[in-house]
């Protein structure tokens, strides 16, 4: 299916802090608004999107953040509320993997393009590298769908990921161009703070794939597990 991002309100998530830091996310969204001028924007107000939209004088509907969360995710559902058609990202897989994660949530059925400044942009969400940003205005889309991983703890569903779901307490991230170790329980309450990698692995922890039970743990001796959707199997 290929469809133009023309005739429907976009709109517009940023991470400032993805990849090299904000310099280099800030001149990708300034090359990213100037490609989608004259198109129907909405960015949360108060974000870096919606800030340089307003100093280029493009013009950019804004929207507010209901109950004042912060991030990605929070974005996102904003705009999903708002009834945008499209979500374009600006950020790396994390990111994204946020924001699908908020259209998984959401009601609606908004479109994401993924436009990677990540320190590795490996993920199935990343549908251009920032770096070639400019080439959305030249060409026609094709609409994909991508394979996920539903992640659950205590038997209650906790997300979706896109890349991988690992064991932990801590996820991989970037902060200014720099590796860090990021507290994976802080990340579900909206907060961004470094951990130090330790499993959360017990005798209870289980992995199964279409409904089939795969690892168990109940010899104790499973220290982290890395799952992937990587095929259709």
């Amino acid at each position: 299916m290929t469809r133009r991002l023309g005739g429907q309100r976009i709109g517009v998530v940023a991470n400032r802090h993805a990849g090299k830091g904000e310099a280099e996310v800030m001149d990708v969204v300034c090359a990213l608004l100037r490609q989608l001028v004259g198109q129907r924007l909405v960015a949360v107000d108060g974000t870096l999107e919606r800030g340089i939209a307003e100093e280029q004088g493009i013009d950019c509907e804004a929207v507010a953040c209901q109950g004042g969360g912060s991030g990605a995710s929070a974005a996102a559902t904003a705009l999903i509320e708002a009834g945008v058609g499209v979500i374009v990202g600006v950020g790396g897989d994390g990111t994204l993997c946020d924001i699908a994660s908020a259209l998984l949530e959401g009601e609606g059925s908004a479109r994401l393009l993924g436009v990677g400044v990540g320190s590795a942009n490996v993920g199935p969400l990343v549908s251009v590298l920032g770096s070639d940003v400019n080439r959305l205005a030249r060409c026609r889309l094709r609409e994909e769908a991508v394979h996920g991983v539903d992640a659950f703890r205590s038997g209650e569903r906790i997300g979706t990921a896109f890349n991988d779901v690992v064991f932990a307490n801590s996820f991989f991230g970037t902060r200014n161009g720099r590796r860090v170790d990021l507290d994976a329980a802080a990340k579900l309450s909206g907060e961004d703070r470094p951990a130090e990698p330790s499993s959360v692995c017990d005798r209870c922890t289980w992995v199964a794939k279409n409904g089939s039970r795969l690892v168990t743990n109940e010899e104790g001796w499973m220290a982290q597990v890395l799952a992937s959707p990587v095929n259709e199997a």
